[in-house]
């Protein structure tokens, strides 16, 4: 049915027998039992590829030998198509058509059909090269020297042409990777490929808004502390002054002996600004120390330039008292 050593001998002619004996061939273990058309169908393009071989029109023997494997495959259908292809030159399709056979048919090939494709193989190896390919990518689509063989996870020999190879891997919604490697004839040459992680940029927080106000930390700025001191002190000073002048209005308004209502008037007026400086001193102070432990002692300490600058003040006037308060920022 097929040459026997030098790839070059022609396939030999069937006799008559053993054509009607190809149809015994057995089929690959996994493959389904063919159909009797499958059967008729790779028999009739074996027996055209013979005579084809015989008067060394390769491809067109190989074209029939090609369409004989589709049809059904078998051991010797499949050594055929390998020798056409290794006179043509195309070594590493023979090569790949060689593995086939080994993994389809070897445990139940004839010895002698076994031998010659093990020779093949020990040929064709030394002749190209291989590329150990690994890509850990599940789905990666991989391509070696624009053949594809498979998706990823993918951990695997593959036999190529010397020269430059180039090895693409592409998975959706990422950029393809890939990497061209040289490769002697008989070398083997390892080529990883990894899709690069992907980093998502962050906007930076906004700005704290001017003027003071809880930061990113949690903390009240310090010019709230500052301030709320400012008024403390202020108020305690209005109110020293303010409860002065009411008891110095209500000594006059004792002992002068023309006192008038007016004069007693002032004196309550002050006396009530007192208690109102006295009130507004006590919760300034009691916020202060609160604010303590609530200031972001981190920021630095205003500056002349920056600082909230808070006062109070309270003054008598000509029907009672002024109070006020006065601030910059």
């Amino acid at each position: 049915m097929h040459a026997r050593g030098d790839r070059t001998t022609p396939l030999r002619t069937l006799p008559l027998a053993a054509l009607a004996a190809f149809l015994a061939l057995p089929a690959p273990a996994a493959a389904q039992e063919p159909t009797p058309e499958q059967q008729e169908a790779a028999r009739l393009h074996f027996e055209a590829g013979v005579p084809l071989a015989q008067a060394s029109q390769w491809a067109e023997a190989l074209v029939e030998f090609e369409a004989s494997v589709a049809a059904m495959p078998t051991a010797v259908g499949l050594l055929n198509v390998g020798l056409c292809q290794r006179n043509l030159g195309r070594n590493l399709d023979a090569q790949l058509t060689f593995e086939r056979f080994m993994t389809e048919f070897g445990a139940t090939a004839e010895d002698v059909d076994r031998q010659d494709v093990e020779n093949q193989l020990r040929d064709l190896r030394a002749l190209l090269g291989r590329v150990a390919v690994r890509v850990d990518a599940a789905g990666a689509q991989v391509e070696v020297a624009g053949r594809p063989i498979g998706a990823g996870p993918i951990d695997r020999s593959v036999p190529v042409e010397p020269g430059d190879v180039v090895v693409i891997a592409r998975l959706e919604g990422l950029d393809p990777v890939e990497q061209t490697v040289q490769v002697a004839a008989g070398q083997s040459v390892p080529v990883v490929l990894e899709f690069p992680t992907t980093s998502v940029a962050v906007e930076p927080p906004p700005p704290p808004p001017p003027g003071g106000g809880e930061d990113d930390d949690g903390g009240v700025d310090p010019v709230w502390f500052w301030t709320s001191v400012g008024i403390t002190g202020a108020a305690a000073v209005a109110w020293g002054v303010t409860g002065g002048l009411a008891l110095a209005k209500n000594s006059d308004y004792a002992d002068n002996a023309s006192r008038t209502a007016a004069e007693q008037s002032d004196g309550q007026a002050l006396a009530l600004g007192a208690d109102i400086c006295g009130a507004i001193a006590g919760a300034a102070a009691v916020a202060t120390v609160v604010l303590i432990f609530f200031t972001d002692w981190d920021g630095e300490a205003p500056d002349d330039s920056q600082a909230g600058v808070t006062g109070f003040s309270a003054g008598p006037v000509a029907d009672g008292l002024s109070l006020g308060v006065v601030g910059r920022f």
